[in-house]
């Protein structure tokens, strides 16, 4: 059986057998990838994060600890510090449960939260151009 190929001397069968090298070194001459520039975060992240500060502000204001609160919203303890963080999406039922926990109504839990998102992506644009700068 024949290859279909164009097969010019050898040329075709070195071609398949060379191999590029793959170590960091030789990628690194291979490939000049341009550098990122300050990419924005999402306002979706950043409204996670402010929710996230908001429920810490208010979970420390009525001194519950993280697990205890946790323990009280029926959710597990790692899963609340994610939440604090602004790492995780909650589900409806889970902001619920956790609004009346805290004994707030939801209004209070979302009240000026675009306006803490903003300022928190000013502050992280502002930190990344110090990076660069």
């Amino acid at each position: 059986m024949q290859a279909s190929f164009p097969i010019r001397g050898n040329l075709f069968i070195v071609s398949i057998l060379f191999k590029q090298c793959l170590c960091k070194h030789c990628r690194r001459k291979q490939c000049d990838f341009p550098k990122l520039g300050r990419v924005k975060e999402p306002l979706s992240s950043l409204l996670l994060r402010a929710l996230g500060q908001r429920i810490r502000e208010l979970r420390t204001a009525q001194g519950f600890s993280q697990e205890g609160f946790a323990d009280k919203c029926g959710v597990h303890r790692t899963f609340m510090g994610t939440v604090e963080r602004g790492e995780s999406n909650l589900s409806f039922q889970n902001i619920v449960k956790v609004a009346s926990t805290l004994g707030v109504p939801l209004s209070k839990l979302f009240s000026d939260l675009e306006t803490k998102a903003q300022s928190l992506g000013a502050e992280t644009s502002g930190r990344k151009s110090n990076k660069t700068g």
